[in-house]
């Protein structure tokens, strides 16, 4: 039940590990919410510290 996801998890590891880019950044490119990016980053501090 529920819906399809439509995020691939894994191009936003990608992303963030082979094109080093921001949460935001990845946000924007993928027209997801940020929070939706650091769901699938658990190793980044949504605070920035």
């Amino acid at each position: 039940k529920g819906r399809k996801p439509k995020i691939d998890p894994e191009e936003v590891r990608r992303l963030h590990a082979e094109e080093r880019l921001s949460p935001t950044a990845i946000a924007k490119r993928m027209g997801i919410a940020r929070s939706s990016v650091y769901r699938f980053l658990p190793d980044v501090d949504p605070a920035g510290s």
